[in-house]
């Protein structure tokens, strides 16, 4: 988190009330009961241990090329390395600079089905500060600011791929350097925002842990309300309520965005921040360690962002219905193991790309499909799947049940 301390002037408050839903959705549920308080705190243990994240120290891409491969050994596809020039100017007790640096962004990716220049943003910085007390260029152990945001990362990917889940669009998951000193000079973000918008890449939202690690009373969490992003709120705030153990905390509607929320807000991503509300005293000093923690607060505050990718993916199943259902008829559905799509004259070609995927998000196929061939899903086992159609731009998702597969 930003090295200087933000009060804030809106005040915090619940605006859903808790109650029993009896229609979780059992794919979320899955999910989310694969979070494991063991593998969070080995992820955070793991970046105190490098000594310092400071953004200065002469170790700074080690720390990034190993976090790459730790994204790598989850399961990331293609992970990378982004490197950016950094000017920064501060003059703060004996963080004295007026330099440029190379910086380092870490981005793995969960690749989609579909378009992969429209995404979504999960994200977390990973450089952390002292001050005073303390010389980071020595040691900046930063457990809560911010290995718990990066441990969200780390353990999303981990369940997302140990599941073979393949979302409809691309993910990218992002460790943002330099956030710390970032309103001294710009910033790992700045650099990624501007990077997408430079490649015309379509950024449909940015979902941003920082500090979800403190607790000592209530299981609360900060839920950061941008005007324009309401909906993603509201989402954010009743999948807390029922997934999670914590209370969701939804700031008054603002325009004023902070830390790695700034430059998407200000570009126009629909944003979202969680934060711990119980601000952490060791802040930015050599006791921010992981001792000093709750790491079974921080792996339930991670379902939350496990479960709203989950959701979100399902929206866009569920929601980005282009194409018309009177464009094309399904049948026979309930299917034997023997799938048609007949088309009308809208369709040009007649013909559509297809993705069948099974109910964890997994696809099971995919082709080219049009009146005259039928799709043999007879290698499948009977249940419910998802046959999405593409047409251009124009998407439909259908679900489809097999009763009687070999």
């Amino acid at each position: 988190m930003l090295c200087t301390i933000f009060l804030t002037v809106f005040s915090a408050h619940s605006t859903t009330t808790r109650e029993y839903k009896a229609d979780n959705d059992s794919l979320i549920e899955m999910y989310i009961s694969q979070v494991n308080a063991d593998s969070v705190e080995s992820y955070m243990q793991y970046l105190q241990d490098m000594g310092t994240r400071f953004m200065m120290s002469p170790n700074r891409r080690n720390v990034a090329e190993s976090i790459k491969n730790k994204f790598i050994e989850l399961g990331a596809d293609h992970a990378r390395i982004d490197s950016f020039r950094c000017y920064t100017k501060i003059n703060m007790g004996i963080i004295k600079y007026d330099t440029i640096t190379w910086q380092y962004n870490v981005i793995g990716n969960i690749f989609g089905m579909l378009d992969v220049e429209h995404y979504s943003v999960i994200g977390a910085h990973y450089d952390d500060v002292i001050y005073p007390g303390g010389n980071p260029m020595e040691f900046a152990p930063g457990a809560d600011d911010n290995a718990s945001g990066v441990a969200a990362l780390f353990e999303s990917v981990r369940i997302l791929s140990d599941n073979d889940f393949i979302p409809l669009y691309s993910i990218e998951f992002v460790a943002f350097a330099a956030e710390e000193l970032m309103y001294s000079g710009n910033c790992g973000s700045q650099a990624y925002v501007d990077s997408s918008l430079a490649w015309g890449r379509g950024m449909e939202l940015m979902i941003n842990n920082d500090m979800i690690a403190y607790n000592e009373d209530e299981w609360d969490i900060t839920i950061s309300n941008y005007s324009g992003c309401e909906e993603l709120t509201g989402l954010a705030e009743q999948i807390t309520l029922d997934y999670t153990s914590i209370e969701p905390l939804v700031h008054e509607s603002s325009t004023e965005a902070f830390a790695d929320c700034l430059y998407f807000y200000e570009a126009g991503v629909p944003c979202l921040y969680f934060m711990e509300e119980e601000f952490n005293p060791f802040y930015h000093s050599n006791n921010d360690l992981v001792e000093n923690v709750s790491i079974d607060y921080c792996a339930e505050a991670i379902k939350i962002t496990l479960a709203l990718i989950t959701k979100l993916q399902d929206t866009v199943l569920t929601e980005t219905k282009e194409l018309s259902e009177a464009t094309y008829k399904i049948y026979p559905n309930p299917s034997d193991g023997y799938l048609k799509v007949l088309f009308d004259s809208s369709v040009p070609d007649d013909k559509a790309a297809y993705f069948i995927t099974d109910i964890q998000g997994r696809m099971v196929k995919q082709g080219v499909v049009n009146s005259r061939d039928i799709i043999d899903l007879r290698y499948l086992n009977k249940g419910l799947y998802f046959i999405s159609l593409k047409v251009g731009n124009s998407i439909s998702v259908e679900k489809i049940m097999l009763d009687s597969c070999n």
